[in-house]
């Protein structure tokens, strides 16, 4: 069985691509990658994302210790 990181990471857009927010997204533009379901979001769609994401790991940390 293979491993594979499902979590979201930022990276370059590789190419132009529409956020589900209806948003453009330009080639070379940050954007929230997922790859799970193969979409990402612009910057300002995932911003509260990734605040939530790291809220939550560190709740999960500090809790589980």
């Amino acid at each position: 069985m293979r491993y594979r990181n499902t979590s979201p990471k930022w990276i370059k857009a590789k190419f132009n691509n529409t956020c589900q927010c209806g948003k453009p997204i330009n080639k070379g533009d940050d954007v929230l990658y997922y790859p799970a379901f193969k979409r990402c979001n612009c910057k300002e769609c995932s911003e509260q994302h990734q605040r939530d994401m790291d809220a939550n790991s560190f709740d999960e940390s500090v809790y589980n210790y």
